[in-house]
């Protein structure tokens, strides 16, 4: 009798477990923006449009090529042989982000220095949680002035700025920067991975040089810089004229980048 009682018990145990389990999978997925909210959401913050997949290289001054195959980083304008120090680095108005996003694994290893490790494919997708975010800007009018030395000018890779006038290439000129979050890993049965140190580096190789940390609940926070959306992507002539019939609007690629991203999460 004691024994069928403890089986029960335990039944009773086990099919409580496994509806707590289901209770925190499904307030995981109520807490993840859809794409649209996501889109919509940066958006309303300031008109900017979110990349399919974020990424350090897309900083203001970034060489972009974007068509109907998608979106591809190209280069930096300081591969031109222009001096890094137009970008300005500013805050911007704080955003309620109340939920996290989601992406694919893979966009762990678009962080310099984080590549995958022998136990990388047990990560089947990955949620995102902003902490903190500023905006970086290309000055136009400052890159202008100083073309306007002919020294300056005679420096500048004439086939670097002829790659920039090919059609559909475009100019990165803000970027919407994510310098440090903290990323729920999850594996393919829909379950967050409980994240230890060691565990980690079985996922995950981090170069010494990465800021990171394994919260006391077991996720990943990132303390390094990437850029999550963009806004002005835009058409420029070898003088760093914006391109476009008329209007401060025209010549960018910010609509096709946003139905790339829509069109890449639910492919």
């Amino acid at each position: 009798m004691f024994m069928r009682s403890g089986l029960v018990t335990v039944a009773i145990l086990l099919v409580a477990l496994g509806l707590v389990g289901c209770k925190e999978n499904a307030q995981d997925l109520q807490d993840v923006y859809s794409p649209q909210e996501w889109r919509k959401l940066l958006e309303s913050a300031g008109g900017w449009v979110p990349l399919p997949f974020p990424d350090g290289k897309y900083r203001p001054g970034s060489i972009i090529r974007v068509d109907d195959s998608g979106l591809r980083w190209i280069d930096n304008l300081s591969s031109c042989r222009y001096p890094d120090d137009f970008v300005e680095r500013g805050s911007i108005p704080a955003i309620n982000f109340t939920k996290s996003t989601a992406f694919s694994a893979d966009v762990l290893l678009n962080y310099a220095g984080i590549e995958a490790g022998p136990g990388f494919d047990k990560i089947a997708r990955v949620t995102f949680e902003v902490s903190e975010h500023s905006a970086d800007a290309l000055k136009l009018l400052a890159l202008k002035v100083w073309q306007e030395d002919p020294a300056n000018r005679r420096a500048v890779s004439s086939a670097c700025m002829e790659e920039l006038a090919r059609p559909d290439m475009y100019l990165v000129t803000e970027a919407f920067v994510v310098s440090k979050g903290t990323y729920s890993l999850y594996d393919e049965t829909g379950a967050r991975l409980q994240l230890t140190v060691p565990a980690l580096t079985q996922l995950l190789s981090l170069g010494g040089n990465v800021g990171y940390a394994v919260t006391a609940d077991g996720k990943l926070t990132i303390s390094e810089p990437s850029v999550f959306a963009v806004r002005r992507a835009v058409r420029v002539d070898d003088g760093f004229t914006v391109l476009g019939d008329s209007g401060e609007e025209v010549g960018t690629a910010d609509a096709e980048i946003a139905t790339l991203y829509l069109r890449n999460q639910t492919e």
